[in-house]
């Protein structure tokens, strides 16, 4: 496993779980390069475990299921959306949907608690390294409910024809007339396409469209700056 290049890893186990501890202290030991890791013990205590994790970024935090619901996560959800804090939740048994449901919680990873040490290991450096460990089935469906997500927000080639012409100003009559169709069909595109931009008037619209050319090319400004230099 090729790591990052940054300093040192920090994998913190709750004082409380002592069994948990000991075969943390064990499967470091028996890393490739156990000196890149700094094995930690935290109370359980919300304040001081949030602080011992912030100061021990990159962190890997290692907990067994019946702990994970004590974890004061509201307090460490900023430190987990920067990645400083990752994660891991041994559990027994894990079903998917489980699984399913402590990703969602801000999980990077999910074991079982008869899996053997080798696994254990290779699950924290997988997740050190920014991967998600959990079953392929689980990974698969997330992957699939992100694609769909983003294929539900993609504009109609209509939706697209009238985001082109809101960008130069027309009026939904305006629009109604080049396009020959009803204003009622205008509106009702419209508000489709403001769903689907997040947005909630023809202003933000086509400020809407100034943000994709900023961080990518888009048929939609390409086609509205050649309409303007016409």
């Amino acid at each position: 496993m090729r790591f990052p290049d940054r300093n040192g890893y920090s994998i913190v186990c709750l004082k409380s779980s002592e069994d948990l501890w000991r075969r943390l202290l064990k499967c470091t030991t028996a890393m490739a390069h156990p000196a890149e890791f700094n094995l930690v013990r935290a109370p359980a205590e919300p304040a001081q475990l949030i602080e011992t994790c912030g100061r021990l970024a990159p962190a890997l935090l290692v907990v067994e299921e019946a702990d994970f619901d004590a974890l004061p996560r509201g307090g460490m959800r900023e430190q987990i959306n920067r990645g400083d804090v990752r994660i891991l939740v041994l559990a027994s048994g894990p079903t998917n949907v489980l699984c399913e449901s402590l990703l969602r919680k801000g999980c990077s990873g999910v074991l079982s608690m008869e899996a053997g040490d080798a696994t254990l290991r290779k699950a924290a450096q997988s997740i050190l390294a920014g991967e998600l460990w959990a079953p392929r089935r689980v990974l698969s469906s997330f992957a699939k409910e992100t694609l769909s997500r983003d294929r539900s927000k993609e504009l109609t080639q209509r939706e697209a024809d009238i985001h082109k012409l809101i960008c130069l100003g027309l009026t939904n009559r305006q629009i109604a007339d080049q396009l020959f169709i009803s204003r009622e069909t205008v509106r009702w595109h419209v508000r489709s396409l403001y769903s689907k931009l997040g947005v909630p008037n023809q202003r933000q619209a086509m400020l809407e469209a100034g943000s994709c050319a900023r961080t990518r090319s888009t048929p939609v400004l390409a086609d509205v700056q050649e309409a303007l230099l016409s």
